[in-house]
């Protein structure tokens, strides 16, 4: 539907419940959500520009109760998803809504049946309602799912990882990568550089989207992760650790003393699925677009012949 004109004036019973239930503990709610947030935030909600939206009489005679009930909800949301992810979520969270100020709007472009969030052209956190449904489903609207939809929106609007993708490889990659790297290190007797190569593999899954399973973005720390250890798997099952001549061989080969997973397009790799290859002192943990998160364990089964 398109925009509706603010309304000119509201009822006196109606300004009255959004004295005494919003004006009345509308900068509490801003401390609140300054003190999760970390940074001043404001909450700019116009009466007068959402009441023509209200269908019942919920919304149409306790408009104030109705906005303390969504900014109440939105509050609890957001610390909920600060305590669960941290002080990364936190800080994603300040520079995707960089105007520090929440709004109410109608859903214009549908992204939500009942309500959701979005961030405005200037950078506001918008509680979205959809037409029909002022007042439905208000805990709803910055839940979990939602946030991190409007959070990748914007990250991935702005080019570079998502932030689905920078969650996944915090989480799942740099907080556990230390003990393959241990491994490996101990199987070869040397150091070697792990490295996952995030923002390349991104960029060509990115561009492949349409051949790439689902959840590829939240799934790209933990894939990395699985391939990485298959490589130290392979290293362990190939007796690395045992066999000085193979061991000594790899570490001749690999003089860049360098792991790096990559992906490639479609049709350039010699095996169906994924392959290591050796390039310059730089051995390439492979796959491609269509294969990503396939048969992981057999990333490097040919390791020793490859040499």
């Amino acid at each position: 539907m398109s925009r509706l004109p603010p309304a000119d004036k509201l009822p006196l019973a109606v300004r009255k419940n959004i004295r005494d239930s919003w004006d009345n503990v509308k900068a509490g709610h801003e401390k609140r959500i300054s003190d999760i947030l970390g940074e001043p935030w404001t909450v700019d909600v116009d009466p007068l520009a959402i009441y023509p939206y209200a269908q019942d009489d919920y919304a149409k005679e306790s408009t104030g109760d109705m906005i303390a009930n969504y900014i109440g909800d939105a509050t609890s949301q957001l610390e909920s998803y600060v305590s669960n992810f941290g002080d990364d979520a936190k800080d994603e969270i300040n520079r995707a809504f960089s105007a520090h100020s929440i709004i109410m709007d109608i859903d214009v472009d549908k992204k939500y049946t009942y309500c959701g969030v979005t961030a405005s052209p200037t950078g506001q956190l918008v509680i979205l309602f959809g037409e029909g449904y002022l007042g439905t489903n208000i805990s709803d609207a910055l839940q979990r799912e939602h946030l991190t939809k409007a959070l990748n929106e914007v990250s991935a609007s702005k080019g570079g990882l998502s932030y689905i993708a920078r969650t996944g490889i915090s989480t799942e990659y740099d907080a556990r990568i230390q003990p393959t790297q241990k491994k490996v290190n101990e199987l070869l007797q040397t150091p070697m550089v792990l490295e996952p190569g995030f923002d390349e593999a991104y960029a060509k899954l990115a561009a492949a989207s349409d051949k790439v399973s689902s959840g590829w973005e939240g799934n790209l720390g933990s894939f990395v992760k699985l391939y990485m250890e298959a490589f130290a798997g392979a290293l362990r099952d190939q007796k690395f650790g045992e066999d000085e001549m193979i061991r000594e061989e790899f570490v001749e080969r690999v003089d860049k003393a360098r792991v790096v997973f990559r992906i490639v397009d479609d049709g350039a790799m010699k095996e169906p699925y994924n392959e290591c290859v050796l390039e310059n002192g730089v051995l390439y943990l492979q796959t491609t677009p269509s294969y990503f998160g396939v048969n992981i364990d057999n990333i490097a089964n040919k390791l020793v012949n490859l040499l």
